[in-house]
């Protein structure tokens, strides 16, 4: 059970159990220097599951133009992540970079909400960088992102991946591939429900 910031940063060092916010959590703590350091990386990432039950983390912020796989979570590999609120994000990264989770792969994202801003060069999106062989279901973004390539309101770029009755309310700008909802989506994915209000631009859209 997390009910602390504190609490919250050790789970990158349990990164195949599974856990469940108890409390609202601010983050404001770690916003100095380049902030947050994400949980998971792709050669140690997240396996486990994370509950929020509904309860708040705010004030999550990445300073580092240089980060790939930034997010809450940076990669999570075969994980659940239910439930999880954040607001007032502040990220500014590389590629691959979402609020929740900068990459996931099989990993089930559901019934979660995020808000805030993200600038970053590629596969950005409000909710998830880039999701492959996963899931999106119920869960939303409001998030303004400005990036190079393949920036989309909830997901940057999605591989064999199902969305799910899932909106995207936010302002992308992208000097290449975009869109409301997904930046970059393959032929083996599939939306269904979901839907994007926001000011798009972009060269190349979807």
């Amino acid at each position: 059970l997390i009910s602390s910031a504190l609490q919250l940063d050790a789970v990158r060092d349990y990164l195949d159990e599974s856990f469940m916010l108890t409390e609202d959590i601010s983050l404001s703590a770690y916003n100095a220097g380049t902030g947050w350091q994400p949980i998971g990386t792709e050669s140690n990432p997240f396996t486990g599951k994370f509950i929020g039950a509904g309860y708040t983390i705010s004030d999550l912020t990445i300073n580092n133009s240089a980060l790939s796989n930034a997010g809450l979570f940076g990669y999570a590999y075969g994980a659940i992540i239910s439930g999880v609120v954040i607001q007032n994000a502040n990220i500014l990264a590389r590629d691959h970079v979402g609020v929740l989770v900068g990459s996931a792969k099989e990993t089930n994202i559901e019934l979660s909400f995020v808000d805030g801003q993200i600038e970053a060069v590629s596969y950005v999106g409000g909710v998830v960088g880039m999701i492959q062989n996963g899931s999106l279901i119920e869960t939303a973004s409001i998030v303004n992102i400005d990036g190079v390539l393949a920036v989309g309101g909830c997901v940057g770029k999605s591989e064999h991946t199902l969305t799910l009755n899932s909106y995207a309310k936010g302002d992308m700008s992208s000097q290449s591939v975009a869109g409301g909802l997904i930046g970059e989506i393959d032929s083996g994915s599939i939306v269904e429900n979901s839907y994007s209000i926001g000011y798009v631009y972009s060269q190349i859209g979807r």
